[in-house]
C-alpha cells in the first residue's frame, strides 16, 4: 500500500515524470521505493534490477567494456529481449539471475 503523496519541487516530480496526465509512472515508482525503504536507495538504479523484479525474468548486465558488446547487442536484439542503459557507480558487473 502507498499513500498519495508524490514528492515535487516548483509544481513537478522530483523524481520521474511521464508524457501527458499519465501517473503510472509516478506510481510504479513510489512503489518501487518504498519496497527498497526510499527514494534515496532507488537513486541510480540498475535497470536490469529493475526488470528482474517486475518481470520475473532473468537478467544480465552487461559491462561497456566488456569484450564483444556490439555482437551480444546484436543478438539480444534478434532475441527481442528487453534492453535498457543504466548509468550507475558500480564497477562490478555480473550475471544476475
Amino acid at each position: 500500500m502507498i499513500d498519495n503523496y508524490v514528492p515535487c519541487q516548483f509544481g513537478s516530480p522530483c523524481f520521474s515524470s511521464a508524457s501527458g496526465n499519465e501517473l503510472w509512472v509516478i506510481i510504479l515508482e513510489k512503489a518501487w521505493a518504498k519496497v527498497h525503504g526510499s527514494y534515496e536507495r532507488i537513486e541510480a538504479g540498475f535497470a536490469h534490477d529493475v526488470m528482474r523484479d517486475l518481470t520475473g525474468a532473468p537478467s544480465y548486465d552487461v559491462d561497456v567494456d566488456e569484450e564483444g558488446l556490439f555482437e551480444k547487442l546484436l543478438e539480444f536484439d534478434k532475441k527481442e529481449y528487453i534492453m535498457a542503459a543504466s548509468a550507475g557507480s558500480s564497477d562490478a558487473s555480473a550475471e544476475t539471475l
